[in-house]
C-alpha cells in the first residue's frame, strides 16, 4: 500500500505497477538491453489500455520499488545460468540467427518445465 502512495500521483496505479514489475522481471531474467525491451513492452500496451505509460514513470517507480526491496532481488533461477552459458559460448549475440534460435529453444524448454507438476517438487540445487 505504501508503494502505491509513493509513485506518480494522479496516474493509473495498478497498470503502472504491473508494467514496472514486468520490466523489473525482464531485466532480472535477461542480459539483453533493458531500455529496448522497455520500448517493446510499452508499445505492446498501446491499444490494450486506455492511456500511455511513459518511460520516465516506469523508471521512477522502478527506483521506488527497488529501494523498498533494498535491491534484494537475487534468487537462483535457470535463466541466470542460461544467460551465463550463452555468454561463455558466444551464443548471446542477438544478430546471429543461430544464437537467437538457440535462445528461443532454451527459454521455451525452461518455460514448459514450469507447467510440469512433477517438477514443482524438485528442490533447487
Amino acid at each position: 500500500a505504501s508503494l502505491i502512495k509513493k509513485e506518480v500521483p494522479n496516474f493509473p496505479k495498478l497498470e503502472l505497477i504491473a508494467t514496472t514489475t514486468t520490466f523489473i522481471a525482464m531485466k532480472a531474467t535477461s542480459s539483453r538491453s533493458s531500455l529496448n525491451r522497455l520500448d517493446i513492452l510499452l508499445s505492446s500496451l498501446v491499444g490494450k489500455i486506455e492511456f500511455s505509460i511513459s518511460k520516465t514513470n516506469v523508471i521512477n517507480l522502478e527506483t521506488v520499488i527497488l529501494n523498498e526491496l533494498e535491491f534484494d532481488l537475487e534468487w537462483t533461477n535457470p535463466y541466470f545460468y542460461l544467460d551465463r552459458f550463452q555468454h561463455l559460448t558466444s551464443l548471446d549475440i542477438e544478430t546471429c540467427e543461430f544464437s537467437v534460435q538457440v535462445d528461443d529453444l532454451a527459454r521455451n524448454c525452461l518455460l514448459s518445465s514450469l507447467y510440469e507438476p512433477s517438477l514443482l517438487n524438485v528442490k533447487p540445487s
